[in-house]
């Protein structure tokens, strides 16, 4: 496999996490730079890791992941953006009208859309793909892709104000429905 192959699968890779960062620049519009950086770092990391993890337990996890990835990748997506949704209609005058946006939360996100990256580390060590080659790529396009995403999420967020909380709720159910079908 080529760098150009590997592109287009860091490319494939990547669409999910990039949803999820549009999702979220809409869902948290005051985003400290801190936090928009951390965003498409979190997101490089876990797909660039999760293929060498993929690669070394091909044969112990293939398996579990091929049949349960859709349904982890559902109800993580789903719960967190089902809870967007319900802090938006339940939030009260008291509450800080600026919702924040976690390492931890990220972290989850990174981890629940980078479950098939782990599946494509069992399809490079078939293929004998070398990992110092894939990894670094994935990673890289994976970080471009997600900060491009960002900067699109802002975008819409300027026009939609609040309502963006419930859109990027929404969209991250629709990526977790999505998992769904392979």
């Amino acid at each position: 496999m080529g760098t150009v192959e590997l592109f287009f699968l860091g490319l494939g890779l990547s669409m999910d996490a990039a949803a999820v960062s549009i999702s979220n620049t809409l869902a948290y519009p005051h985003l400290k730079w801190k936090a928009k950086l951390s965003m498409p770092l979190l997101f490089a990391l876990f797909q660039g890791i999760m293929p060498i993890l993929g690669y070394y337990a091909s044969g112990i996890f293939a398996t579990f992941i091929d049949t349960y990835a859709g349904f982890v990748t559902f109800f993580i997506l789903c719960f967190i953006g089902g809870k967007m949704i319900i802090d938006v209609f339940y939030q009260t005058d008291e509450a800080v009208s600026v919702p924040r946006y976690t390492w931890r939360q990220g972290g989850i996100q990174a981890i629940a859309t980078s479950l098939d990256a782990f599946a494509v580390g069992i399809s490079l060590r078939a293929a004998y793909v070398p990992l110092g080659t894939a990894c670094p790529i994935i990673a890289l396009v994976t970080f471009a892709c997600c900060g491009i995403s960002m900067l699109l999420g802002e975008r819409f967020a300027s026009f939609l104000g609040n309502k963006a909380t419930i859109l990027g709720g929404l969209l991250l159910i629709a990526i977790g429905i999505k998992a769904l079908w392979p």
